[in-house]
């Protein structure tokens, strides 16, 4: 609900959220022939190998048929349940007709739970562990807004931010060692992760000049708690976790331009900088160090998965008539720095470091685009990746494989890396029709 009277000074908005969403999760690998694999690779067969007796698949030791088909290789199935109620208010008040003060806030109760059941040789054999988290958050915001003509507005916020926190699958026994030398005592992963939560600090303004310049630009400062990252965990496991790893600083800021050149030509513009970096060491068992950076969810088998902390975006437009009808041609380019800083995959201060993993470079992606409009129809023709760049934007890495001929001859160890770049070149057509 929401106040309707815009002539009154005081404004106001009251609301209610409610979410529940299932999810199902299952993985499985079946090999027939697994032992013939296992001999080929490790010169013994499956069963040798993980230390158990031979099977029929059907008399695997605690195995339950009905509950692992086919008893394959590795079964790992979840099923979570993530819940939300929640109640919100703002309330603005116009102090004059320049300046607006607004306060709001938002309380919510959460829950998370998770089923887990795996099995498998891969696996460790058969296993379950469930879990479940709650938490009680309240957000609020504060603004304040100066509109000192109708050609410049500027404004301060302040604002608190949460993730919920969760619960996590367990880890195979292989993980003990490795979750050891990780400050985990009991060489188990934590059962439940809790809530990250940020302070946001922000002033900027929005400016237009002479009717052919708008510019929006802003500053800010986020203080972030209790980091949930995924923590690698060492040695001959290749899996992760999630985990509050500590305290980090974003700080940074941005601009985005509109320039109207005249001659149909126009121009948009963006530049922006953000530095995200832990502010202290890990409280447990040096997992991130102060100076590292954040990294975020492209953060996968070994990849740091930072933020570049550079972005910059041009976007000249010429717009002309063609035959009559009105026609443009647009290039966008995009332009990503190298991140700088390690992140803690990539520290050799931190026992997620891994020697293999590596900063991709900067990245630069052009597209370009002319159409007409004829009529009730727009027909455009585009080219994306222009130059047709196959950079590594991120990769994907796993365990250094002991087996492998080439490991400890030339190189210091031989991994399996998948990388990810850019589409190839895409050449099409478009057509909209409005009526």
């Amino acid at each position: 609900m929401q106040s309707n009277q815009p002539s009154s000074a005081w404004n106001w908005t009251v609301g209610a959220f409610w979410s529940l969403s299932r999810e199902v999760s299952i993985e499985q690998l079946y090999d027939p022939k697994i032992n013939q694999l296992f001999s080929a690779l490790f010169g013994e067969d499956a069963f040798a190998y993980f230390g158990v007796p031979s099977y029929n698949c059907n008399n695997y030791p605690g195995s339950t048929p009905q509950n692992f088909p086919n008893c394959e290789v590795y079964y790992n199935q979840n099923v979570s349940h993530d819940r939300q109620l929640a109640g919100f208010g703002e309330v603005s008040y116009n102090v004059t007709d320049r300046l607006k003060l607004t306060a709001g806030g938002r309380f919510a109760k959460m829950s998370f739970d998770l089923s887990h059941y795996g099995d498998g040789l891969e696996n460790y054999g058969p296993g379950s562990r469930s879990g479940d988290y709650h938490e009680n958050a309240f957000t609020p915001k504060l603004a304040a807004s100066f509109q000192y003509d109708e050609r410049n507005l500027y404004y301060a916020t302040y604002s608190k931010g949460f993730r919920p926190g969760g619960v996590n699958a367990p880890l195979i026994p292989a993980c003990s060692p490795g979750l050891i030398q990780d400050g985990y005592a009991d060489g188990q992963s934590p059962l439940t992760y809790k809530s990250d939560t940020t302070q946001s600090y922000e002033i900027g303004s929005k400016n237009s000049f002479a009717d052919r310049v708008r510019v929006a630009s802003s500053v800010y400062y986020i203080k972030w708690k209790d980091i949930q990252q995924n923590v690698y965990v060492p040695g001959q496991c290749g899996l992760q976790f999630a985990d509050n790893l500590g305290t980090a600083v974003a700080k940074g800021f941005d601009m985005q331009a509109e320039l109207l050149l005249g001659a149909g030509f126009s121009l948009d513009a963006s530049i922006g900088y953000t530095s995200a970096r832990y502010t202290e060491n890990s409280p447990r068992a040096m997992l991130a160090s102060a100076g590292d950076a954040i990294s975020g969810e492209a953060a996968i088998n070994y990849a740091p998965g930072t933020n570049p902390p550079w972005n910059v975006a041009l976007g000249p437009q010429f717009g002309f008539k063609a035959f009559g009808h009105d026609a443009f041609v647009r290039i966008d380019w995009e332009f990503a720095s190298r991140n700088p800083w390690p992140a803690p995959v990539q520290d050799p201060n931190s026992n997620q470091y891994n020697p293999n993993s590596y900063t991709p470079p900067a990245t630069k992606f052009t597209s370009i685009r002319t159409g007409v409009t004829l009529g009730s129809w727009s027909v455009a023709a585009f080219v994306d990746n222009l130059f047709d760049s196959r950079v590594t934007t991120s990769y994907a890495l796993v365990q250094s494989d002991t087996n492998n001929p080439s490991f400890n001859r030339l190189v210091p160890s031989s991994v399996q890396e998948n990388d990810f770049t850019f589409r190839p070149r895409t050449i099409g057509i478009t057509a909209t029709y409005r009526n």
